[in-house]
């Protein structure tokens, strides 16, 4: 289950916004040297220090877009979703190993998991309100 939200994360840039450090508050700002993401008590606190007073923040609405990069071809972004169940790229789609498998985009198999988990969801709701009307 954690690799489907790193991949709606990653790829439909879908937030799930939590405060690195206390993980309860909402995020604020991004620390360009930490590369995270701080509710802005948690960056003062932090940050207060002589050695990360010098670390830059940007507000979470600027935060620089993050892409997974290819392990074989570091130049291509991972784009497709394998039916091998892996992460590929468009150079990786045409190699040997993934010639004749089916793929999709990573955006379309992000919004195939987030469509079947609301269904999933609704269905569990559903039946469970059934169980206590009965």
């Amino acid at each position: 289950m954690l690799w489907i939200l790193k991949l709606i994360r990653s790829f439909l840039s879908v937030d799930l916004p939590i405060c690195y450090e206390c993980l309860s508050a909402t995020p604020t700002v991004w620390c360009l040297n930490c590369s995270v993401e701080y509710c802005s008590g948690c960056w003062k606190r932090i940050h207060k220090g002589r050695a990360l007073s010098n670390h830059h923040k940007v507000p979470i609405d600027k935060k620089p877009r993050e892409y997974q990069r290819c392990t074989i071809h570091p130049d291509e972004k991972l784009q497709y979703w394998c039916n091998c169940d892996t992460l590929i790229c468009v150079d990786c789609q045409l190699t040997k190993q993934h010639q004749h498998h089916s793929t999709i985009s990573v955006v379309d198999a992000a919004q195939d998991i987030i469509e079947q988990v609301c269904r999933k969801m609704f269905l569990n709701v559903k039946n469970n309100s059934r169980k206590l009307i009965f």
